[in-house]
């Protein structure tokens, strides 16, 4: 087979954590293709790790202006050999690439099958973005969970075999609970104690992330819970603002910042928090976090519940609210053996959700595509 990955981000590398590792799956026994931003550094990161992956760097704004030139010189790069290109996009409009791509594909003679990646039913998914012209080429979706694919058949009425559930997955071999060091000498680090009930918070500092609601819900039971701490990873525009917030709270709160490492941070963590007002698929803070054996507190969006068995590994709650928050906290505060015992079940439970074994069914998806759509 021969695999096109398109990746339009401009983050730093870490932020193409999962392109990189589904090359290094899969570059071993395909023939791989990266067409990515000159502004990113994943390029150089392939260049130095696979030998053989070809590459192509385009110009980001010119691609979504669609400048003929870009097309052209892409349209080049790829030839005419048949392949297939693995399709997600972060571009504020996620349609865009597609259609550019199907235009693409429309001067290859249906050598170019797309496959989009989905994790949610976005207003951008709408009907018209896989039929009839752009969807005449795409051979298949991928869907990051069981939820979106049931969802995505209900919406569209998609035919079912048409579409593979394949998760994100988390990379068990950097999130390795029996990696790092022990946990009190990761807290002496950030100067926690032993001792301390570390609630995490992890994620841009931005108001969907309800960190606002995370705060009240804290300032509602600390007082009662003398080692009851709450650590905020992460930056962005309400960093001055929240830290106002918290000013009555004192040491009780901390802001560690933004790191890209977050492993041996997740570790020292008790129980993670996430309050978001909307998610598709499984967040990757999540599996992280469980994976680091770390209990979970979340609102019942997207494919969360796949994962996060409410009052077995964490809780799962209707709305992100502070009462509510706050009242889940107060259970798991006031209970160290319940809290142990989600604690043990979240490391249980992120087993079925190794990168390494979705990776596979990954590529088992795409022979299945292919095999369909070059009649092999």
């Amino acid at each position: 087979m021969e695999i096109t990955f398109f990746d339009d981000k401009m983050d730093p590398v870490t932020e193409h954590d999962w392109v990189i590792n589904a090359i290094k799956y899969l570059y071993k026994n395909n023939v791989i293709n990266l067409v990515c931003t000159r502004e990113s550094g994943i390029s150089s990161i392939v260049q130095q790790q696979f030998k053989g992956v070809n590459i192509y760097l385009f110009n980001r704004d010119r691609f979504y202006t669609q400048n003929p030139e870009e097309l052209s010189e892409i349209s080049s790069f790829l030839g005419s050999k048949k392949t297939i290109v693995w399709l997600t996009s972060h571009y504020q409009d996620g349609t865009t690439p597609m259609k550019i791509w199907s235009y693409i594909a429309s001067g290859k003679d249906k050598n170019i099958t797309l496959v989009i990646k989905t994790a949610t039913l976005r207003d951008e998914f709408t009907r018209e973005n896989y039929y009839p012209e752009e969807g005449k080429f795409v051979g298949g979706i991928i869907a990051a969970s069981k939820t979106t694919k049931k969802d995505l058949i209900k919406a569209f009425n998609l035919p079912p075999d048409k579409i593979h559930v394949s998760y994100m997955g988390v990379n068990l071999t950097i999130f390795d609970f029996n990696k790092y060091d022990i946990v009190k000498d990761i807290r002496k680090e950030w100067n926690f104690e032993p001792e301390d009930i570390i609630i995490g918070v992890v994620g841009s500092l931005v108001p969907r992330k309800g960190h606002k609601m995370i705060i009240d819900a804290f300032s509602q039971v600390y007082k009662d819970f003398d080692r009851a701490k709450l650590a905020i990873v992460g930056r962005g525009e309400l960093e001055e603002e929240l830290k106002q917030m918290c000013k009555n709270l004192g040491e009780r709160v901390r802001f560690l910042g933004y790191h890209t490492q977050v492993a041996s941070l997740m570790k020292m963590f008790d129980i993670l928090i996430l309050a978001s007002d909307r998610e598709g698929g499984i967040p990757r803070v999540i599996t992280e976090a469980m994976a680091m054996k770390t209990a979970v507190i979340s609102p019942d969006l997207g494919a969360i519940y796949e994962l996060v068995r409410d009052g077995v590994n964490g809780y799962l709650i209707e709305h992100s609210n502070s009462d509510i928050i706050s009242e889940k906290l107060h259970l798991l505060l006031s209970s160290p053996p319940l809290l142990s015992e989600m604690k043990t079940n979240a490391l249980k439970s992120i087993k079925e959700f190794d990168r390494e074994l979705w990776l596979g069914k990954l590529e088992d998806s795409f022979s299945i595509i292919w095999n369909q759509v070059y009649k092999i």
